[in-house]
């Protein structure tokens, strides 16, 4: 064929293909083979049982350990499980999630409350979720809101509905470590 198609290109027009009278099944032989190999994680595996690989680099993915990322777990240190491969992890994900979506619910609510959208979210750690308001809505502000710190022009408040979830986030926060560190 490559002859065919340099003649054609140094006469300066193409003329179809020659047709090839010999079957390509007849150069062919399958060869059906079981071969053995190992995943990236190092366990052994065979061929059959693999997702995918990459054959150039000799990586291989199996479906028997694919409990987590193994390059994320060999970079970061840390192994996450993958969706449905541990329900308490999963579970305490959900509730983070939930927990954070009342979290900003209940900012939402606060600052149509007291008509203030200059209102956030302030702190870290055990100190998280203080409501930051700007001194000249203060006037507005609610009695059940407790005076927990502040900052030129600024108040920060909390309230027993914020504690709660607080609680709620923290308890799911700790399950989550505990399921990731089993």
């Amino acid at each position: 064929m490559r002859p065919h198609l340099i003649s054609c290109l140094e006469k300066g027009h193409f003329t179809p293909f020659p047709q090839n009278t010999t079957s390509s099944t007849d150069f062919v032989r399958i060869y059906a083979r079981r071969i053995e190999c190992s995943c990236q994680c190092g366990k052994p595996d065979v061929f059959e049982n693999m997702i995918g690989y990459e054959a150039k680099r000799g990586r291989i993915s199996c479906t028997k350990w694919n409990a987590f990322d193994h390059n994320k777990a060999k970079k970061d240190g840390v192994i996450v499980p993958n969706k449905g491969v541990d329900p308490d992890y999963d579970k305490a994900k959900l509730d983070i999630k939930m927990t954070e979506r009342k979290l900003d619910k209940y900012l939402d609510e606060q600052r149509d409350r007291i008509s203030c959208r200059q209102m956030v979210f302030w702190g870290s750690g055990k100190n998280r979720f203080q409501l930051e308001i700007p001194e000249s809505a203060l006037k507005r502000v609610p009695d059940e809101y407790d005076l927990k710190s502040s900052k030129k022009g600024w108040k920060r408040f909390w309230t027993s509905d914020i504690q709660d979830m607080l609680a709620e986030l923290v308890e799911a926060e700790d399950r989550k470590d505990v399921a990731q560190r089993d």
